[in-house]
C-alpha cells in the first residue's frame, strides 16, 4: 500500500490520536498544579474535573488497538515491557547515585517503578485478564464482570472512606490496600481495556452520535456533581475511581471514532508525542524543580509545559535519523 493510500484511508483516525495527545497534555497539567499556590481550590477542581478522563482514554484506546489489529499478546506486552524498562532506565540514570532494594524492584513490577508509570503495569495485567476470558466469554459478559471489578475498587478509592467500615467490603479494602492501591491491577483498567475490545467488535453507529454527545454531556455533569459530592462529604480516600468517568471515557471515545480520515501523519506525530510527553513530563519537573529555583508556580508550569513539548518534538523528528530514539515511544 503506497503512503498517498494510506494518508487518505477512511480507516486513518487522526481524531483518536489528537485526543490521546491532548489527554497527555492534561495529565502533565494534574501533575504541575498550575493555580496550587494562587487559588488552591480552583486549582483542584481545575484539574481534576478536566483530566480524570485521561488515563481512562488511553486504557480505551490500549483496548481497542489491540483487538481491531487482531495482535498477539506476548509481543505486545513485550513492546510495554521495553517502552516501560528504557524510560525507568532513564529516570535511574538522572537520580544517581540509585539504590536498588527489593522494595523498588517489587514497585517495578506491581505498582510503577516511579509513580506515574503505574500506568504499565497495570495494562500489562489487565490486558492479560481481558484476552484470556475474551477466549471463553463474550465481550458483553467481560465488560460487567470488569464493571464489578471497578465498582469494588472504587469502593476502595473514589470512596474508600465512606465504604472504610462497612461489614464486609470494609475488611476486604483494608487487605487489599494493605498490599496495593485498588487503581492497581486489574480494578481500574479491565473496564476501559474491555469497551475498548467491545468498540473494535462493534463500532459505533454515525446514526447514534447525536445520543451519544448527549450521553457525553449528562455523564460529565454526573461526574462533576458525583466528584464535588465525594470531596464536600469527604467520602474519598484518593480521586482515581470516580463512577461516572466511565461513561464519559467511553462516550468521547466513540465519538473520536466517528470522525474519519484525516492525514496520518500527523496522527502518527502526535500519537508519538503523547507517549513521549507521558513518560517524560515527571523527568523534566524534577529538573525544574531542582535546578531552577523559581516560586512562581504559573511560570514553572509553562516551563514544564515547555520543556517537555521541545523534548517530544525533538526525540519524534530526530527519530526519522537516529530509529534507537523510536523505543522512547
Amino acid at each position: 500500500m503506497d503512503n498517498n493510500t494510506i494518508i487518505h484511508s477512511p480507516e486513518n483516525n487522526v481524531a483518536i490520536d489528537a485526543m490521546k495527545f491532548v489527554c497527555a497534555l492534561l495529565v502533565l497539567m494534574s501533575h504541575c498544579s498550575p493555580l496550587g499556590f494562587y487559588a488552591a481550590e480552583l486549582n483542584y477542581y481545575l484539574v481534576n474535573l478536566s483530566f480524570r478522563f485521561a488515563v481512562p482514554f488511553f486504557f480505551i484506546c490500549s483496548g481497542y488497538f489491540f483487538f481491531k489489529k487482531g495482535a498477539t499478546l506476548l509481543p505486545y506486552i513485550k513492546r510495554i515491557l521495553s517502552l516501560y524498562f528504557i524510560w525507568t532506565m532513564i529516570y535511574i540514570l538522572f537520580q544517581l547515585p540509585y539504590e536498588i532494594t527489593l522494595a523498588k524492584i517489587r514497585d517495578f513490577l506491581f505498582y510503577g517503578s516511579f509513580f506515574h508509570f503505574w500506568y504499565f503495569p497495570s495494562l500489562i495485567v489487565s490486558l492479560i485478564f481481558v484476552v484470556l476470558l475474551a477466549k471463553i466469554l463474550d465481550i458483553r459478559i467481560i465488560i460487567a464482570i470488569s464493571a464489578v471489578l471497578y465498582l469494588f475498587g472504587s469502593m476502595g478509592d473514589m470512596y474508600g472512606n465512606l465504604f472504610a467500615h462497612a461489614p464486609v467490603v470494609g475488611k476486604w479494602l483494608l487487605v487489599y490496600r494493605n498490599f496495593a492501591p485498588t487503581r492497581d491491577g486489574i480494578f481500574f483498567p479491565s473496564i476501559f481495556i474491555s469497551l475498548g475490545a467491545y468498540f473494535a467488535k462493534k463500532p459505533p453507529n454515525e446514526r447514534n452520535k447525536k445520543y451519544l454527545l448527549f450521553g457525553l454531556g449528562v455523564s460529565f455533569l454526573f461526574f462533576v456533581f458525583e466528584f464535588i459530592l465525594g470531596t464536600q462529604k469527604g467520602w474519598m480516600v484518593d480521586r482515581n475511581m470516580p463512577v461516572f468517568i466511565v461513561p464519559v471515557a467511553s462516550f468521547l471515545f466513540a465519538l473520536c471514532l466517528m470522525v474519519k480520515g484525516g492525514d496520518a501523519k500527523t496522527g502518527v506525530f502526535l500519537r508519538r508525542m503523547s507517549t513521549v510527553i507521558y513518560c517524560s513530563h515527571i523527568l523534566v519537573a524534577l529538573y525544574v524543580s531542582e535546578h531552577l529555583h523559581i516560586n512562581n508556580q504559573i511560570v514553572i508550569f509553562l516551563l514544564i509545559l515547555g520543556i517537555t513539548l521541545a523534548l517530544s518534538v525533538l526525540i519524534v523528528l530526530k527519530s526519522k535519523r537516529l530509529p534507537g530514539l523510536r523505543k522512547l515511544y
